[in-house]
């Protein structure tokens, strides 16, 4: 093995590690930054503010908050390549707003309609979106659904629900039992969409 080329291999190596050493240590911010978000989510009770990013949101359960952020701002579950720079985003199922303040952290422009059924959640919805200051945001307190009308809505009043149409289903204990209003998905669809999330 001549001595340029064993340089060259040694070199080669030395990136491969350093490629790892900034990984890792990517990683391990990340893993920091999630464990001071867990312990904040966890010291906060109930309309307890949380702040994050240029962000402060009221959170109405700790694990609800944690999961969100992860999925959403770490995880980008919900992430889209644009080729507006205003994409029109409808949001089925905002839940607290997590969603929405990452689209618009993405997209400052974006036009986003949001629905959220759940008469538990949707006050910190409304609340979170005035307290970041978004705009564009259209929300409305209604699930989407096959039928304009009303349905009946089951909820834990975290992040839990399901609709039905029938009388009598068993309620979980501390559940929620409810009619909410419902719309139609296609009343929405106006002009083309860039993206729709359902959850």
């Amino acid at each position: 093995m001549s001595l340029v080329h064993h340089i060259r291999t040694h070199l080669s190596r030395l990136n491969v590690r350093s490629l790892n050493l900034k990984e890792n240590a990517s990683q391990w911010r990340k893993q920091l930054y999630l464990t001071r978000l867990r312990i904040k989510g966890h010291s906060g009770k109930p309309g307890a503010a949380v702040h994050f990013l240029n962000y402060s949101i009221r959170i109405n359960d700790r694990s609800n908050f944690y999961v969100l952020y992860k999925d959403v701002f770490v995880n980008r579950i919900y992430h889209f390549e644009s080729v507006r720079p205003d994409p029109l985003i409808l949001d089925c199922g905002s839940n607290i707003g997590m969603t929405i303040l990452y689209f618009k952290h993405v997209y400052p422009r974006a036009r986003i309609v949001a629905f959220e059924p759940d008469p538990r959640v949707f006050p910190y919805l409304e609340e979170n979106v005035k307290l970041n200051d978004v705009s564009d945001v259209q929300l409305l307190e209604a699930a989407v659904a096959g039928r304009e009308g009303r349905l009946r809505l089951y909820s834990d009043g975290k992040y839990g629900s399901f609709l039905s149409e029938k009388e009598g289903d068993q309620v979980p204990e501390g559940w929620l039992e409810c009619e909410v209003p419902s719309v139609r998905l296609r009343d929405y669809l106006s002009e083309p969409v860039d993206f729709l999330k359902m959850n």
